[in-house]
């Protein structure tokens, strides 16, 4: 019979080997036996790797990357009828990259970017028939520069040179003149 010289190293090792076998997710149920979703968790027990969220369905809801707890990836979500909803991307928490956005139908109705966190660059809305809706690039989180507004017909129906997010927007009516104005405070239409 051999002693054990080091008790605190073969404990060490035996607790490596358990938490290696814990790489798995962790699946919970829907009441019908489909699966509600697919969660991994570090041994700290925060998420990490891969997580998926599931309709009572079966069909696919959310699928999103984790670091340590925070979103650091893909996410992308879907409707109850696979139509995709929402793609972007996460790093460190914070939304970074391009971001896309469907209606119920399936029509893109919106694409924007992001840097640490906030709007950065172009940012385009589309009407649910598919016509452009707005168009104009943020800057630090503010609408900066020049932003057009169509009208559903492609006639351009507003247009105005933000600063930081403020501007006096020119309302123009189909025949091309302006016809109004609509103020604008750190991005919000003021009354």
């Amino acid at each position: 019979m051999s002693s054990v010289k080091n008790p605190g190293l073969l404990i060490l090792a035996c607790c490596l080997v358990f938490l290696s076998g814990c790489k798995g997710p962790k699946v919970d149920y829907w009441p019908n036996g489909k699966v509600k979703s697919e969660i991994h968790y570090n041994a700290m027990g925060k998420i990490d790797g891969v997580a998926k969220w599931y309709y009572e369905n079966g069909q696919q809801q959310v699928e999103a990357v984790y670091m340590n707890g925070e979103l650091n990836g893909h996410l992308y979500r879907w409707q109850e009828n696979g139509v995709k909803l929402f793609e972007g991307h996460y790093s460190s928490g914070e939304q970074e990259g391009k971001a896309i956005e469907w209606d119920y139908s399936g029509n893109k109705i919106k694409e924007q970017n992001y840097l640490g966190g906030q709007l950065h660059g172009l940012s385009t809305e589309w009407y649910p028939s598919g016509p452009k809706f707005s168009e104009g690039e943020y800057q630090d989180g503010y609408m900066q520069g020049q932003w057009l507004f169509w009208d559903i017909g492609g006639n351009i129906m507003g247009k105005g040179d933000f600063i930081h997010g403020s501007c006096v927007r020119k309302i123009i009516n189909p025949m091309g003149r302006e016809v109004g104005e609509i103020l604008y405070k750190d991005n919000l239409e003021q009354p």
